[in-house]
């Protein structure tokens, strides 16, 4: 059993599991390609120099291309332990390598989910959703005028999701399901 199934309850199974979309480590690590590509043009301009700085410039090459790569790597394997679940009673968020973080949303306590999706986002399958709930968190101490969900607050916020709106249809059908389970008369015994 992994991590993940360890944080379910009794009863509870998985609908949906996502992750952000394959380009998120691409954006997140920016910087760290950028020192790759700086590496790539150090190497070129030594391929014109003779001597001593010939050399350095390899090495300089050398050194910022192992610290792009082990830089890119970090935000790859990062992005790879990151989980995003709908069950049928929660909907839960799971980051972090070594040290785990799962924040979840109980279904039922689920009122509106936000869904932005650039035009990129459209074309590649990915975007934001923000999901927002009935429960009072810190930002609702905050005026309304600067908490988007005014009286409800966002729980969380899923940042490039994969497949965001299939992720999205099936937490609203999920939490459809469990209101309806919820309104099913419950059969008395020897009642009529």
């Amino acid at each position: 059993m992994g991590y993940t199934e360890s944080l379910l309850a009794d009863g509870e199974k998985i609908v949906l599991r996502d992750r952000q979309h394959w380009l998120a480590p691409t954006v997140h690590g920016r910087r760290a390609l950028l020192l790759i590509v700086a590496a790539v043009v150090v190497f070129v301009v030594s391929l014109n120099v003779t001597g001593g700085l010939n050399t350095l410039l390899v090495y300089v090459a050398l050194a910022l291309l192992v610290v792009g790569l082990v830089w890119f790597g970090f935000y790859v394997v990062r992005w790879r332990a990151e989980a995003y679940l709908v069950t049928n009673r929660r909907v839960i968020k799971i980051t972090g390598v070594l040290n785990k973080h799962a924040a979840d949303s109980s279904l039922e306590m689920i009122n509106d989910a936000v869904l932005d999706q650039s035009l990129l986002g459209r074309i590649l399958g990915y975007g934001d959703l923000g999901i927002l709930t009935g429960a009072k968190v810190d930002g609702d101490k905050a005026p309304p005028s600067q908490n988007r969900a005014g009286a409800e607050g966002e729980i969380d916020h899923f940042q490039m999701l994969h497949h965001a709106v299939a992720f999205k249809i099936a937490m609203l059908n999920e939490k459809h399901q469990l209101e309806f389970e919820g309104m099913r008369p419950v059969a008395i015994p020897g009642g009529q």
